[in-house]
């Protein structure tokens, strides 16, 4: 199954998907920049085109998005587990903090992060085809849909409107960068609830 996803390697939609997770550090709202991250008119980028007078950060389903994934930051040390089955193959990686995330393909590709002493806290499934991935809250609910540009940028569509997330400055949120790389960790067994 991984040996179909193209155009994208495991590893590039582990790293596009779980580092949407990775980078929620810290940056600045800045609504006097003109490039607020939030896309207009088939792919241009206006500030003055912000939904709000806070820009983009104040978009409810962007900040609700946002939250979420903010909400279970892996963090410290981590152990990793891969599947060597082809008829199930899988990627976990355990995190010193508690968070878990899992990436598991059988008709689909599915990303789930756990909290902290188990539950979910979101999940994302991937249409190999159109390259999106559709992100949920714990309940299951739709939060957004992320597909890259033709740079390859993480862009969110919710609520009718589209966020390019590597141009985005909100508060809590740093921007994915083109080669981010996750964390090296330990090889071992990541039990997931």
């Amino acid at each position: 199954m991984f040996d179909q996803i193209s155009p994208f390697s495991v590893r590039k939609i582990a790293v596009l998907c779980f580092g949407l997770s990775a980078v929620l550090l810290s940056s600045a709202c800045d609504d006097e920049d003109k490039d607020d991250g939030v896309v207009q008119d088939g792919g241009t980028t206006a500030a003055d085109a912000a939904p709000s007078p806070s820009g983009p950060c104040s978009t409810p389903c962007l900040a609700k998005f946002l939250a979420t994934v903010g909400s279970c930051m892996p963090s410290g040390a981590c152990v990793e587990e891969i599947s060597s089955d082809p008829e199930k193959p899988f990627n976990r990686t355990c995190h010193a903090n508690g968070v878990k995330e899992s990436l598991e393909a059988s008709s689909e590709v599915k990303f789930t992060t756990y909290k902290s002493g188990g539950g979910i806290c979101h999940s994302s499934t991937l249409d190999i085809a159109a390259a999106a991935y559709t992100f949920r809250d714990a309940s299951g609910a739709v939060l957004g849909i992320i597909t890259p540009n033709e740079k390859e940028e993480a862009v969110l569509s919710c609520d009718g409107m589209t966020f390019n997330l590597n141009a985005l400055k909100c508060p809590g949120f740093t921007p994915p960068g083109p080669d981010a790389e996750d964390a090296e960790c330990s090889e071992g067994v990541c039990a997931i609830p």
